[in-house]
């Protein structure tokens, strides 16, 4: 069986997966891993170190557990893009923007891009997220006051004299 502390981490990955607040939470989970693990190498803080402090700035513990999972890739030698690719941390265009920092050896610098880019996706999923959640709080508004007139109504023909 799984202890308390896994069935949590589970269902906090599951939030991962939901249709709408799934990729708001991943892209604003990594936007902030994305520009603390920037800042960190760019100070010249070396890759694992900097990972596990940016752990920290995440916010998210289904997204921290994935980045300690990659983090023990990384430790084994397997390329950071691999590892955070294999482990989902990021979301794709970040992940996009970090394999070229890699491989072009400015790793910090396009770390931030990757942030920002990260933050103007989260940005677009909320806008969306609300934007269909304004007209469903609408609806469910005007039922409820529909149903709140209805049963006033219901109250003074039920007072009337003579019934009807």
């Amino acid at each position: 069986r799984f202890s308390s502390l896994e069935r949590r981490r589970r269902r906090l990955d599951l939030l991962l997966r939901l249709p709408l607040l799934g990729p708001l939470r991943h892209a604003l989970g990594s936007a902030r891993l994305c520009r603390a693990l920037g800042g960190m190498l760019a100070a010249g803080m070396p890759l694992l170190p900097a990972m596990q402090s940016a752990r920290e700035a995440l916010g998210d513990d289904a997204l921290a557990h994935r980045l300690d999972r990659a983090a023990d890739l990384v430790a084994q030698g397997t390329p950071l893009t691999l590892a955070m690719e294999r482990e989902e941390v990021l979301v794709p265009s970040a992940l996009q923007l970090v394999a070229v920092g890699e491989s072009s050896g400015r790793l910090a610098v396009m770390a931030r891009r990757a942030g920002d880019l990260a933050a103007q996706e989260a940005d677009r999923a909320l806008r969306t997220l609300t934007g269909m959640l304004e007209p469903a709080l609408i609806v469910a508004f005007g039922g409820i006051v529909a149903f709140v007139a209805a049963a006033l109504l219901q109250a003074v023909y039920a007072v009337r004299p003579g019934g009807m």
